[in-house]
């Protein structure tokens, strides 16, 4: 019987569940536990109190220059301070110490604006006279008139005034001679034969153009080679005595003709190039 005592027995059924010395430190066990469950509730009661008055508290703000600033945790838990109490009661919590409230320091005198010289007033910039309008430059002269232009023979001068009285066919032969002269890259000369002109390179020594006179007019024999650009001209046949030495197309005029200067100009310049 005395074994029995020592053991704890369920009653429906009658079974051995532990010893009694276990039974009563298990009980000591249960209410500690509750005790720690007490105080983790009321610490939780604690939090959770302290997070409501956060979430209703007004927004912070930050304290002027010079003044102290507030415990904000002092303010929140002013409403709480049962829990706060049996908190500090029980040993878990400490009572918080109190912020040493500093002087505030004396307001120093702003320093006042340093003075700007007043600015000087700019020199008054002299304005330069405009400058007097070039002199337009002189008119070139014409290229006649730079260049030493070789004097036509009288022997050729006396056969034009044998052939045409009123001298217009000398002056129109003239004045290509002239122009000649001006534009090509050399000397131009001409000679007469059988009362035919021979317009010569007289730095290459060599023929490139024929003049004669045929139905009261000019007529100026070339190379073949420039057909192509006298056929606008009004064509005519070659002299017989040119045409028993050489092969040539002639055209006829009586007046200055820009496309008969400028083919002469070029056979001038193309003097043995063509064959």
């Amino acid at each position: 019987m005395k074994e029995i005592k020592n053991y704890l027995y369920e009653k429906k059924e009658n079974l051995l569940q532990m010893p009694y010395q276990e039974y009563e430190e298990l009980i000591k066990e249960a209410a500690e536990a509750a005790k720690i469950k007490t105080k983790t509730r009321d610490v939780f009661d604690q939090l959770l109190h302290a997070l409501n008055q956060i979430k209703s508290a007004e927004p912070f703000k930050v304290p002027e220059k010079g003044s102290a600033m507030e415990d904000p945790l002092e303010k929140l838990l002013a409403g709480g301070a049962a829990p706060k109490k049996v908190a500090e009661q029980s040993g878990e919590v400490k009572p918080a110490p109190k912020p040493e409230t500093k002087p505030e320091p004396e307001a120093k005198p702003e320093p006042k604006p340093e003075s700007k010289p007043e600015p000087k007033p700019e020199p008054v910039k002299k304005e330069e006279p405009a400058p007097k309008p070039k002199a337009a430059a002189a008119p070139k002269k014409p290229l006649s008139s730079a260049k030493n232009v070789p004097s036509i023979k009288k022997d050729i001068s006396d056969h034009f005034k044998k052939v045409d009285s009123t001298g217009k066919l000398f002056a129109c032969f003239k004045q290509y001679y002239a122009q000649l002269n001006d534009a090509c890259g050399g000397t131009v000369r001409v000679t007469i034969k059988d009362g035919i002109c021979s317009i010569w390179n007289y730095d290459e020594w060599e023929e490139f153009a024929f003049v004669d006179f045929f139905e009261e007019g000019l007529r100026i024999a070339v190379n073949p080679h420039y057909a192509d650009r006298l056929k606008s001209l009004e064509s005519c046949e070659v002299s017989r005595l040119l045409a028993r030495r050489h092969n040539l197309v002639c055209v006829k005029t009586k007046e200055m003709d820009p496309t008969i200067l400028d083919v002469l100009i070029t056979a001038f310049n193309e003097i043995g190039a063509i064959a």
